[in-house]
């Protein structure tokens, strides 16, 4: 229970130093697996092996392009101003997709935030993102945010 405390207690802190954003549906990237565990990014079908080049794209977003998440500046510690994504990724399951492809897409998402992550600690600290120290980690992950969200509703994807 204390252990719990002290995590809570550490990421409220952690969280409270960026500023409060607001999040319009640019900075949105709905990911829907339907019954048939197809994969819908932007209205259309993707394999599971395209899901990791478009979140990193809709994330980092280097010519600031209207369909892609929005930026804001921000000075972090170690890295100077930097522009963060606002970006949230929306990942909406039916019901019946199955848990695997469910796990499958989690873990390109996360590949992607990782990749996104050793970049920028490869440009801005010259060192791989799991050779620094903690602190610079976190840096990094403020730079880099995982913004994952999963509505609790039940949906279903009607294919044409």
């Amino acid at each position: 229970m204390k252990r719990l405390l002290i995590l809570f207690l550490l990421l409220s802190c952690s969280i409270s130093i960026l500023p409060r954003i607001s999040c319009n549906e640019r900075s949105i990237l709905f990911v829907l697996i339907n019954s048939y565990d197809q994969i819908f990014v932007e209205n259309r079908v993707i394999t599971i092996y395209e899901l990791k080049g478009i979140i990193k794209e809709f994330i980092d977003n280097p010519n600031n392009a209207n369909d892609y998440s929005d930026k804001f500046e921000w000075e972090i510690p170690y890295l100077g101003k930097t522009k963060i994504s606002k970006g949230v990724i929306c990942v909406m399951c039916d019901r019946s997709t199955t848990y695997q492809k469910y796990i499958d897409v989690q873990n390109e998402i996360e590949k992607a935030l990782n990749e996104l992550r050793n970049e920028l600690a490869i440009e801005k600290l010259n060192m791989n993102y799991k050779r620094l120290n903690k602190d610079k980690q976190k840096a990094i992950n403020w730079a880099i945010p995982k913004n994952i969200t999963e509505p609790t509703y039940v949906y279903s994807i009607k294919n044409n």
